[in-house]
């Protein structure tokens, strides 16, 4: 991962790129308007008749100075001259805190106390040189006191200024701890407002200065405020954001709240008030309290709030306009005389007017505060005294305040209701204003007018009496007054009342807006909880303002109601009423009305059409009437109807109730006994006619004709919803909601019944008849969430007979269907009931909940609640089996006609069943099931649809639940019969010994998740009453014609530190993978057998390894095998795939063995690309035909299509964040019809690279809609074919055609905030774009394309993680410039698929890059390249283990700054730089290399030159590849071994490109996908040449190099070099040289640099295409010609053609290079005639030959320093050759043999000679022509 300096430089250029870089001083600092002129006449001292007016002040910086007591004195007298009342002193700032109390102790609101001593005196100088006197003094407690009463006796007030939270810089010095922090800066100047015991510091010095000011009589404390960390990078306050704002505002009130208690009033400079409308999205304002100083209405980047925008907003403004500054130290910026006589005080900054200032200010800065030295200010004084005056002249007259003790009260006419008492008053002013919106609580009704009384001309602000008038509606209200303070309506209660005046007296503390408050009427009102409360109230009140109902609490409607006065038909309470007796009723329910015509009974909807009865009898039972019809219900065969009848004995008696209506109770004989009564109940109801329903509660209301009074109200209901108290405003009144619970200690109790079916169940260990029920108490059950049954029922009991029954669920049962004890009767599972769950008593009624809690329903008083139990079993000792029916040990007695068996076993995880034989003594249940003719018995079923009842016999069994122990749990229960053939019957006479077998097909019923169900798979195999999830249950059994039915639990054992393991694994997997495990439950130290091994053998009849038996705690055997085919929860494609155990392993502490296995029908295949990818049956070498079924499941990153003969394609749908495991299903019905098949698993494995298409990112924001992740399918490469492949991962023939995006899509956008993101696992990721060239020209040295104005910029962030809003995982943010220089300009042409950002080097996890589009015209996202490292064993069978990677780019600026004087860091942009000498790694990364390589030109003109490494190639184009332009070419040399080298290409433009690798054949590309390309190295060296003569250009990424095993240590990685020798191959190959690459010449023999410098100086090309021979002899021919294409160029030779001056030199090859030689005067001949041209030449000879030509070029060989001594042979040299051959031996050239000898005349190999050239032509600097 990138270093964190990185990620804050992208930060820092974030806010480069996107804002402008503006500091401005602290307040002198704003860049001055422009001055008025000199010659502006000074104006009169201007007159107003503003009241509000109050203030002259001067301001005095005594804080970046150190003013004198005189000298302050002296502007005290300077100002009073001029007729200002106030001078503020400015004390302290960054440069100086300079005034001492005698006290400097503070202490916090915390408590802690800090002393400020320290920090008394100079402050620091600042970055842009503002500093501090160097006095270092500082004012003290007396001397301010002194100084104070003397500006008294001038009139003139001190008004102190101790700035915060910024200009603190001081005192922060000494408490650096408290400073603010924004990103990697800090502030110097400014508290952290976010650091509360930073906060309170500052408001404890506030506190402190302003009780001590206060104490002096000054009334008033400026806390400045203003430039809130403005030495950060920009002003504080533009990059604040609401919610530090909200911390800045918090403390200006905080700082407000302590000036104002202490009797003063705030101010503060304008800056922080409603800045940059923060206010819109902030809950809380800067206090009214404050008086705001207006320097400045800002500039770009400082974005404060205009004059006007405060004054509207309700704040008093003091003109301090700082276009009239004077400054100290800076000469532009002091205001003159002449210029202060045209201060306009109403005009302010921003040229805006303010009509009512409350007055002006002139203000002494002192920024440079050294100016004048030490002083003491005298300087200031003398400089400053004209201005003052001047500045006197232009402002208003202002008077200073005046009061004796006499009250007088005064009256303003034009409110002859209202007076002000107080003292010396001579007039008031009144003024009626609207009330604020923040009134009090309670508050419904408020009046205020704005009062200033006055004392002569000045205005009167202590405290006063006043009273004002009242409306008369107040009257009987609670009514008070009030004042506005600080913003607030302060009430005030002490008032006097005149109720017959209608007026109201009371003290106000001081005048601003005085007023009269009106409090709301309260009503009282208590709700049971649950329930409702209805009031009415006249007119209408709705709709209701709900503003402080807690609906969590109390709900309220309200409904109004008007209607004129009418005739209508009211609902009666009771039929004894006199309306209903002498008017007679009508009946119907509000919609349907009874009609009797006749005898006939019907309805209507027309209630005028409705008959009118009239009422006799009494409450214990009323007769209805009409004509001589009685209205009456009567018994019969069937329930009672509703007829008429005319006799009185048909009077029925009905009984009445005002909410139940009419009902009736009623007995009667049984129509079916006539021995016996029946009695019904019921009421009188409509439902598609009239209807007397039984058990009906409620009916039909009766109704009388009557006149109905008006109506014009609201009816207001009350609901409470939980216990609490809320309140509401209705109208002028608030209603105080209660909210209490409901007394229900007399409820009656819920009786719950314990039942197993038709058995009772009682508590406790033994049957007790007296606790069969339990009585749930209401004050129990009462809560909204009820009780859960499950919890207050036991949870185990007794049965009838004694037998153990564990609770299962509770039913609530209707009266016509309930539990009873009769025989056979069993209402667990009918519909007419319901499964509940939890029961409350809410509403005042019973309730229930099947849904846990979500929904109620209202228990019938005649339900029945059950609490049924299961009955507890022995037949299973690993899981408890439970069971609705309990069957029988089979006796002699059951014959075959009369019951059904049912067995249970288990089956363990290593394939056994237990028990496997049956039946079982004890365990094997026989169900009876004989004949009865009791239709309620619902278990037993006599008969098919034929009636055929003597051969379908079968028996219905209830619910078997199974329920986990310790020691196990079940996953999966499955049924056997024993037979599929219904009429193979296994019940005979015999008892419980008879064997017999499960022959039937095992299906499932129930499995914890479908994933786990196997060979289960298929749907035939799921049993009736299949079901997933929740309790491991049987529903129920229906066992055919006296069959045997098994019950099969599927366990798992529950693993313990005691338990054995035992594990399974794939060894031809890579890696290796464990697919099954299971542990064996044991008794502590139980081990495996030392001895357990291969082969299988039978144990107890069962296949096991050889001893492999274990015991379990049970104490019953479990069997290990190599058999998978018996393991259950062992996959298909191992359960049946061809395989082989190969090798067992026990463990050292025999706890764990391991069985290893070699499958045939695992497949492994690499993905490097998000393609499809499709996989034939030959791929997998298996043959199709016969096989009638196939199908694919497992992908998890894609879809599977498959045919049998077609066969599989796999498409990614997302990023591959691990490798995808897909098994293929193969299957066939054999002859026996019994379905056959086999499994084939395929693994596709992300490879070490993967290139994903832009469709695999999602998208927010507007982008085009042609992304797609890729149609084609990508080459299939099987893991393993990869080395012998051309190409590795990351190329693949699908895109070799691209030549333009990749696919040809791309994802588009031009809306700005746009955003991608992507998700992946791995260690990297590379992002592609489509770049174009926004510059006018491709010239970096241009103005055009210097210019960033036009460009594309993305903002990429990196989170660990899938989640991007949790911003504590982000790891990586980058601000990248995607314009592409080498695009043709002004956007003609694109960069196609160019790697615009990369992170690499990242731990191996799961990543989520976003990449938003931040500024400029467009953002084309063309695909994303993912890294990892998850599989290196994989990718070594591949030689792509260990893959590492370089930035090609990288490395050749890591060569320019090793090797050519190339700074990077100076050479980079501002805007790139991060800390000293580390540029940004989206420029260069030096991590990513450690060396380097070079760019190549080839110009026709110069030669092959190296291409210069300049400030272009960091700053222009994409960060993230270099380009070749035709001719050039790069060239490395790289040290390391590798399995392979590859390098990214592609064409940029989509261009055809042609290029060479080293020497290797041409090849031309015109795709622009980056892929990789495998290249061969030439010793090490790898030179890429641009082939082309113009037009294409070859774009290189990355050089990736990989090993042929996974690394067990960090490996070296990439490690490129540049050598000469390696330059000068690239210059050779460009030159077009032919450079062999010699087999017979090693790396490591003395003469390879030799010879390969003749090869490079295209002097010797070998003796065949791959040998040079070095050993071999070297004839004088052979000589001759090296030479002369060593010195000669080829023009020059041919002017030798066809000469000879050797008689045996013509016609021989080499006669041209030997005459030259001889004219040249460098060869002789052996004799005149003859030069022996195929004579082997001897040492001397080469020596001779050397000599001669560097004398006759005259060249002057030069001396070597330690030369070789002299030959001990030397007396055997020839005499022609002794001149020569020392010569030579001086120059270094020639040393000897290791035994010193020359040997002259031994014959030269060609080896020897190459060294001879080599050596002669470096030192000659003779360069090849």
């Amino acid at each position: 991962m990138r270093k964190l300096s990185k990620t804050l430089l992208s930060l820092l250029l974030i806010a480069a790129m996107l804002a402008s870089f503006v500091v401005l001083p602290a307040a002198a600092e704003e860049p001055a308007a422009e001055q008025p002129t000199e010659a502006v006449q000074a104006a009169e001292t201007q007159a107003t008749d503003d009241t509000s007016y109050r203030y002259n002040i001067v301001h005095v910086d005594a804080g970046r100075k150190y003013f004198s007591p005189t000298s302050i004195k002296a502007i005290i007298d300077n100002a009073a001259e001029a007729g200002f009342n106030q001078v503020e002193l400015y004390l302290s700032d960054n440069q100086g805190f300079r005034f001492a109390l005698d006290d400097m102790t503070v202490t916090t609101s915390t408590g802690n106390t800090y002393d400020l001593s320290a920090a008394l005196g100079d402050g620091y100088t600042a970055s842009d040189g503002k500093c501090p006197d160097g006095s270092d003094k500082y004012l003290t407690q007396s001397e301010m006191t002194d100084i104070i009463a003397y500006a008294k006796s001038k009139n003139v007030e001190i008004v102190p200024c101790v700035n915060a939270p910024g200009h603190m810089g001081a005192i922060l010095e000494e408490f650096s701890d408290f400073r603010y922090t924004s990103g990697w800066q800090t502030s110097k100047s400014s508290i952290d407002l976010g650091n509360a015991e930073a906060v309170a510091f500052a408001l404890a010095i506030t506190d402190k200065y302003a009780k001590y000011f206060a104490s002096q009589g000054c009334k008033y404390y400026n806390i400045g405020a203003d430039e809130y960390a403005n030495d950060l990078s920009s002003m504080g306050f533009e990059n604040m954001g609401s919610a530090l704002y909200t911390k800045f505002v918090e403390f200006m009130n905080s700082a407000a709240d302590i000036i104002v208690g202490h009797g003063m009033t705030p101010r503060a400079f304008n800056d922080g008030f409603c800045y940059k409308n923060y206010t819109n999205s902030v809950t809380v304002a800067p206090s009214k309290a404050y008086e705001i100083c207006y320097w400045s209405s800002g500039w770009n980047g400082y974005n404060v709030a205009s004059a006007k925008t405060l004054s509207s907003n309700g704040y008093k403004l003091i003109n301090t306009n700082g276009d009239y500054y004077w400054v100290l130290g800076n000469s532009g910026w002091q205001c003159s005389a002449n210029k202060a006589s045209g201060f306009d005080y109403t005009n302010f900054s921003g040229n805006t007017k303010i009509s009512s200032p409350s007055g002006s200010m002139f203000c002494i800065w002192c920024d440079f505060g050294n100016t004048n030295g030490a002083d003491g200010g005298t300087q200031v004084v003398s400089d400053t005294a004209d201005v003052i005056a001047a500045f006197g002249k232009a402002l208003p007259t202002v008077r200073n305040n005046t009061a004796t003790d006499e009250n007088k009260t005064v009256f303003d006419s034009s409110f002859p209701g209202i007076s002000v008492t107080g003292p010396n008053l001579t007039k008031v002013t009144v003024t009626e204003t609207s009330a604020p919106t923040n009134l009090p609580a309670g508050v419904s009704a408020a009046m205020a007018w704005d009062i200033v009384p006055y004392v002569g001309e000045d205005e009167y602000h202590d405290t006063a009496k006043v009273t004002l008038p009242i409306p008369t509606e107040w009257t009987g209200a609670d009514v008070y007054g009030g004042v506005i303070e600080n913003g607030e309506v302060k009430p005030i209660k002490d008032v006097e009342l005149d109720e017959e005046a209608d007026t109201l007296t009371f003290t106000v503390p001081h005048f601003s807006t005085v007023m009269v408050l009106e409090a709301e009427k309260i009503e009282n009102i208590t709700v049971v909880l649950n329930d409702t409360k209805v009031i009415t109230l006249d007119g209408n009140v709705t709709p209701i303002d709900e503003t402080g109902l807690d609906k969590n609490v109390a709900t309220v409607s309200a409904e109004y109601t008007k209607t004129e006065a009418r005739t209508d038909y009211v609902a009666v309470d009771d039929l004894d009423g006199s309306d209903a007796q002498t008017k007679g009723v009508y009946i119907g329910d509000g919609t349907n009305w009874l009609v009797v015509n006749g005898s006939n009974i019907s309805s209507t909807t027309d209630k005028t059409k409705a008959t009118l009865f009239t009422v006799g009898g009494s409450s214990s039972g009323y007769s209805l009437k009409t004509g001589n019809y009685y209205l009456r219900f009567r018994e019969g065969n069937s329930a009672p109807s509703l007829n008429s009848m005319d006799s009185t004995n048909y009077n029925t008696a009905w009984l009445y109730g005002a909410d139940a209506g009419l009902t009736f109770s009623y007995t009667c004989f049984n129509p079916f006994d006539w021995t016996r009564y029946v009695s019904y109940t019921g009421a009188l109801t409509y439902s598609d006619g009239w209807e007397a329903t039984v058990n009906a509660t409620s009916g039909a209301k009766a109704y009388v004709k009557k006149q109905v009074e008006a109506v014009d109200q609201t009816v207001l209901t009350f609901t409470g919803v939980a216990a609490g108290t809320t309140s509401v405003k209705i109208g002028n009144i608030r209603y105080n909601i209660t909210v209490v619970p409901e007394d229900v200690k007399n409820v009656s109790p819920l009786t719950i019944e314990y039942w197993i079916t038709n058995r009772y169940v009682s508590e406790g260990t033994t049957y007790n008849d007296a606790q069969k029920t339990m009585s749930l108490s209401a004050t129990t059950a009462y809560k909204p969430e009820g009780v859960v049954l499950a919890e207050i029922v036991p949870a185990t009991g007794t049965i009838e007979g004694g037998a153990t029954g564990v609770y299962w669920k509770s039913r609530q049962l209707p009266s016509t269907d309930k539990q009873t004890h009769t025989s056979g009767v069993d209402k667990t599972t009918v519909t007419t009931g319901t499964d509940i769950t939890r029961v409350r008593y809410w509403g005042k009624a019973w309730q229930y909940s099947s849904d846990d809690g979500k929904t109620w329903k209202t228990f019938e008083s005649t339900d029945q609640v059950v609490a049924y139990y299961l009955q507890k079993t022995t037949v299973t000792d690993e899981i408890q089996t439970e069971v609705v029916d309990w069957g029988e040990v089979p006796h002699t007695w059951y014959n075959s006609t009369n019951f059904v068996l049912v067995d249970y076993a288990v089956k363990y995880q290593s394939g056994e069943l237990n028990p496997n034989t049956f039946a079982q003594d004890g365990k094997t249940l026989a169900f009876h099931c004989n004949y009865n003719t009791d239709l309620n018995k619902t278990v037993f079923k006599y008969s098919d649809a034929t009636g055929n009842s003597a051969t379908n016999y079968y028996r219905k069994i209830g619910m078997i639940r199974a329920t986990n122990t310790a020691d196990y749990e079940v996953y999966m229960i499955t049924l056997t019969p024993s037979s599929d053939s219904r009429t193979t019957a296994v019940a005979s006479n015999s008892n419980s010994a008879k064997t017999y077998t499960y022959a039937g097909t095992e299906k499932v019923v129930w499995v914890d998740d479908e994933a786990n169900l196997g060979k289960f798979e298929d749907a035939s195999l799921h049993a009736d009453g299949y079901h997933v999830g929740g309790e491991a249950t049987v529903p129920g059994l229906e066992i055919t014609n006296r069959h045997a039915m098994l019950v099969t639990y599927y366990i798992r054992a529950v693993e313990t530190e005691d338990s054995l393991i035992v594990r399974y694994v794939d060894e031809t997997s890579s890696p290796e993978v464990e697919f099954y495990n299971y542990p064996i439950t044991v008794k502590a130290e139980t081990v495996f057998d030392e001895n357990i091994k291969l082969p299988e053998t039978k144990i107890d009849g069962i296949t096991s390894l050889t001893n492999g038996r274990v015991e379990n705690s049970l104490q019953k055997y479990q069997y290990v095998s190599s058999d998978l085919s018996t393991m259950p929860e062992i996959g298909s494609a191992y359960q049946f795939g061809n395989y082989e155990c190969t090798r067992v392993v026990r463990s050292e502490d025999g706890k764990t063995v391991t069985l290893y296995y070699k499958f045939n029908n695992n497949h492994y295949f690499v993905a490097d690309f998000g393609l499809p990818l499709h996989i034939t049956s030959s791929d997998i070498g298996i043959q199709t035909q016969g096989w009638e079924k196939a199908s694919a499941a497992g992908a998890q990153y894609g879809t599977t299509q498959i045919s049998v003969g077609g066969g599989l394609t796999y498409t990614p749908t997302s990023v591959m964040k691990e490798r995808e495991r897909i098994t293929v299903k193969l299957s066939k019905v054999n002859s026996e019809g019994k379905t056959e098949g086999v499994d084939h698993v395929i693994y596709i494995i992300p490879a070490s690279t993967v290139y994903y298409e832009e469709g695999f990112a999602t998208y927010e924001g507007t982008w085009a809609t042609e992304t797609n992740k890729g149609t084609v399918n990508q080459t299939l490469t099987k893991l393993g074919d990869g080395k012998n492949t051309e190409n590795g991962y990351g190329y693949d023939d699908a895109y070799k055609n691209d030549s333009t995006n990749s696919n040809a899509t791309t994802a588009v956008t031009t809306a700005v905030g746009s955003s991608a993101t992507f998700q992946f696992k791995g260690t990297g990721l590379e992002l592609y774009l489509r770049t174009e060239n926004t510059n006018s020209t491709s010239d970096p040295t241009s103005d055009a394309a210097n210019s960033v104005d036009g460009h594309s910029y993305m903002l990429v962030q990196v989170y660990e993680g899938n989640d991007p809003t949790n911003t504590s995982s982000l790891k990586r943010m980058s601000f990248v410039d995607v314009n592409n220089l080498f695009a043709q300009p002004n956007r003609a042409g694109y960069g196609y698929n160019t790697p615009c950002w990369t992170v690499d080097g990242m731990a191996d996890s799961e990543y989520t890059v976003v990449v938003r589009f931040v500024k400029g015209e467009t953002l084309a996202i063309d695909g994303f390249r993912v890294t990892n490292k998850a599989y290196e064993s994989s990718y070594a069978q591949d030689n792509e283990a260990q893959m590492d990677t370089a930035e090609i780019r990288n490395m050749v600026i890591a060569n320019a700054q090793t090797n050519l004087n190339f700074d990077a860091y100076s050479n980079a942009n501002d805007m790139y730089r991060v800390t000293a000498n580390k540029v940004l790694d989206a420029v260069f990364d030096e991590s990513d290399v450690l060396t380097g390589a070079v760019v190549l030109t080839n110009d026709d003109t110069m030669g092959v030159n190296t291409v210069t490494v300049d400030a272009d190639l960091l700053n222009i184009g994409p960060k993230n590849e270099i380009y070749l332009q035709p001719g050039q070419a790069v060239v490395m040399e790289l040290t390391g071994t590798y399995a392979s080298v590859q390098v990214g290409m592609r064409s940029l433009t989509g261009a055809a490109v042609t290029y060479q690798i080293n020497s290797g054949e041409e090849q031309t590309m015109n795709s622009t996908v980056d892929m990789y390309y495998k290249v061969k190295l030439v010793e090490g060296k790898l030179v890429i040449q641009n082939q082309n003569v113009s037009g294409g250009i070859l774009a290189l990424t990355r050089l990736k190099v990989t090993s042929a095993a996974a690394a067990s240590t960090d490996d070296p990685g990439v490690v490129p070099q540049t050598t000469p020798e390696a330059i000068r191959y690239a210059m050779a190959l460009m030159r077009g040289i032919d450079v062999p690459e010699f087999t017979d010449v090693p790396k490591d023999a003395w003469y390879h640099d030799y010879v390969y410098d003749l090869v490079y100086r295209g002097v010797v090309n070998g003796m065949t295409a791959t040998t040079y021979e070095p050993e071999g002899k070297l004839t004088r021919a052979q000589f001759v010609k090296l030479l002369a294409c060593s010195l000669a160029d080829a023009e020059t030779l041919k002017t030798y053609e066809g000469k000879h001056p050797f008689k045996d030199s013509e016609g021989h090859w080499a006669e041209t290079y030997i005459a030259w030689a001889k004219d040249k005067g460098i060869v002789e001949g052996v004799s005149a005639t003859e030069f022996d041209p195929e004579a082997p030449i001897t040492r001397e000879q080469m020596a001779t030959i050397f000599g001669r030509y560097a004398l006759k070029q005259g060249i002057e060989l030069p001396k070597d320093a330690a030369p070789a001594e002299s030959f001990p042979d030397a007396d055997k040299i020839s005499e022609y050759a002794r001149e020569f051959v020392e010569l030579m031996r001086i120059a270094g050239i020639l040393n000897g043999y290791e035994d010193g000898t020359f040997r002259p005349q031994g014959n030269a190999t060609r080896a020897e000679a190459a060294k001879l050239f080599s050596l002669f032509l470096s030192i000659t600097d003779k360069l090849v022509k």
